[in-house]
């Protein structure tokens, strides 16, 4: 996966549940292996959970898992914050994981600062408090920035239907509800959104369903991976890249992009 992401010679590269230590990896340190592919890059870690157990799926459970955020940057990171996502703290708390996003700084020429987002929304919450809470905290911070003068790209596992209308009301899975684009601040958009709609439904579907082996055409998938831009930046192209889901249950998705003003 590492190589795969190389061959593009990305700037960003931008890469969700790197495992340090878990079961579900067999306990390899998968950042020390991007850091391999990515040898001249800088690099920031951010921890998203620490977990003793996962009982989640019943039939095969995570089991312990220690892993985060990794961000690998062609140019000097400056300055890095992580930042904890408000998550459920009732019963459902033995269903999913701790989420947090990470905030990083690379200076431009012009003294501004192009700030980079790295995040994982929760997954199998139900709970539209905590769903509200997570993109409320997210926007917040990413309107802050953009008022400092800033370059502001946010990307990662959004862990919701970044395809669907947010007015849509077709059951769904719990990770895959329509992201409420209403609740994005002035100024901002998903880079997908700079497409034709049928540009943006003909994208191949960034993540399948774990529950079973790859079918094609049978396989539930969706897209929950993207990025987020303000308006200084202008989405160039924008591709989800079909591997089948040859190295994980999530696709990558790549976008050219430039500063603008």
């Amino acid at each position: 996966a590492g190589e795969l992401v190389r061959s593009y010679d990305p700037d960003f590269a931008l890469i969700e549940e790197v495992d340090l230590n878990s079961t579900r990896s067999y306990h390899v340190n998968e950042y020390d292996i991007l850091k391999d592919c990515f040898a001249d890059y800088d690099t920031v870690f951010a921890q998203n959970y620490d977990s003793a157990f996962l009982f989640y799926p019943f039939t095969q459970p995570h089991g312990k898992s220690r892993s985060g955020l990794a961000l690998f940057s062609r140019y000097p990171v400056t300055d890095s914050l992580r930042r904890s996502f408000p998550v459920s703290t009732s019963f459902s708390k033995f269903f999913d994981l701790d989420r947090c996003y990470s905030i990083s700084r690379i200076p431009v020429d012009n003294g501004k600062e192009f700030v980079i987002f790295e995040l994982h929304m929760s997954a199998y919450g139900n709970s539209d408090e905590i769903r509200e809470g997570q993109i409320r905290m997210l926007t917040e911070d990413m309107q802050k920035e953009y008022e400092a003068g800033n370059y502001v790209l946010c990307g990662g596992d959004f862990n919701h239907d970044l395809k669907a209308d947010e007015n849509d009301s077709a059951e769904r899975e719990s990770w895959a509800y329509p992201f409420p684009r209403s609740e994005l601040p002035e100024h901002f958009s998903f880079g997908m959104d700079q497409l034709s709609e049928q540009e943006k439904q003909d994208l191949w579907d960034s993540a399948r369903n774990a529950d079973m082996e790859y079918v094609p055409g049978e396989t539930y998938t969706v897209t929950l991976d993207g990025f987020i831009i303000s308006d200084n930046i202008e989405c160039v192209s924008y591709e989800d890249i079909n591997t089948g889901y040859t190295y994980s249950d999530h696709d990558p998705v790549y976008m050219k992009f430039k500063l603008t003003q």
